[in-house]
């Protein structure tokens, strides 16, 4: 009779396992905690397992050390119960016998355990590199404003501010992000500067564009409108275009200073291209 494909799957051997790390980790019985070695301290080789834990006051069945009650015995009357209790009464007083349980010498594990499980645990709870940069720049960025938080262009998953503010306050309760948090850099700003970020790679011009927006300074002033219309306007470029490389040509020093060294007293130079320095 034939196999099955998984059967034929199984019994293949997979050479590329590490069978020592494999071996390893099916022996590995898991992190040892303080509850652990509570028991392990106070373990005894020639005892049983269960004689062990009894000892110790621990339960080896939860369901025989906390019994649920079936459901006969739940409808078992209550006078019943009473009449027991009131014979098994009078026969431990005709016997008089001390029925005080004797307390076991390991019985402190079953308190030591208790009270490492009632210790309050570090809060291991750990978020996603990408959801981080984002909280950050949402903090950077808008402070406490949710709903301008929400109407970021990086909010890809149109989350509302209240999943914001709360996805926030998990960022906040986890040190280990919100003392490590990217902060943004300060804005230094000079005496007479405006506080904006120059891009850090200025914008270069070519000889024939520094002589066009010369020449253009030089015979229109701001006149846009009488520039887009020059003959010499071989590209065609409307007035918004020549507007803002003009105001590229005076944001860069080495271009504007260059122009007006050629121009003493604001009078212009025509058709006169400033020297720039290689």
């Amino acid at each position: 009779m034939g196999r099955t494909k998984r059967e034929r799957r199984a019994r293949r051997y997979r050479h590329g396992v590490n069978r020592k790390r494999l071996r390893t980790k099916q022996e590995s019985t898991g992190k040892v905690t303080d509850a652990v070695l509570a028991v392990q301290k106070e373990w005894d080789e020639k005892k049983s397992y269960m004689a062990n834990l009894a000892t110790m006051g621990l339960a080896f069945d939860p369901n025989i050390a906390v019994k649920i009650p079936s459901a006969k015995e739940r409808v078992v009357p209550i006078v019943a119960e009473s009449a027991r209790d009131v014979q098994s009464d009078s026969e431990s007083d005709e016997s008089e016998v001390d029925s005080t349980p004797v307390e076991s010498e390991k019985s402190r594990v079953a308190e030591e355990v208790e009270r490492l499980a009632k210790r309050p645990r570090p809060n291991c709870m750990g978020l996603p590199k990408s959801q981080i940069k984002l909280l950050t720049h949402y903090i950077n960025k808008y402070g406490e404003d949710y709903a301008a938080m929400s109407r970021d262009s990086k909010n890809i998953y149109q989350d509302t501010p209240s999943q914001i503010r709360q996805k926030i306050k998990v960022f906040k309760s986890i040190p280990a992000y919100w003392d490590c948090r990217e902060r943004p850099k300060p804005v230094v700003v000079g005496k007479g500067q405006l506080p904006f970020r120059r891009s850090k790679k200025e914008k270069t011009f070519g000889k024939k564009e520094v002589e066009w927006i010369t020449y253009c300074l030089n015979r229109y002033g701001r006149n846009y409108q009488a520039m887009a219309k020059d003959v010499r306007n071989e590209f065609q470029d409307s007035a918004g275009d020549i507007r803002r490389e003009i105001m590229r040509f005076r944001r860069n020093p080495t271009y504007w200073d260059a122009y007006k060294a050629n121009n003493v007293a604001g009078v212009y130079l025509v058709n006169k291209a400033p020297e720039i320095a290689p």
